[in-house]
């Protein structure tokens, strides 16, 4: 899986569970790694909340990697 749109913060960014105490809490406390589905709605609305945070975001360099311009064809 790629995304268009990462915005990494480094250690300046919000926590997790700042930003999303609900979906935090249940990813922290059962130590899932994945989930697909069965997201309720207040976590659904975290979820898009931390979507829209990145949706207009240039693309971030990699740990100790420099950004390439995108090539065009």
């Amino acid at each position: 899986m790629t995304f268009e749109h990462f915005k990494f913060y480094g250690r300046k960014g919000p926590s997790f569970e700042e930003l999303a105490p609900v979906l935090s809490e249940r990813i922290y406390s059962k130590n899932i790694r994945v989930t697909m589905n069965g997201l309720s709605d207040i976590e659904q609305a975290e979820v898009a909340k931390i979507l829209a945070r990145a949706k207009n975001a240039p693309p971030s360099p990699g740990l100790g990697t420099k950004v390439k311009p995108p090539k065009r064809c």
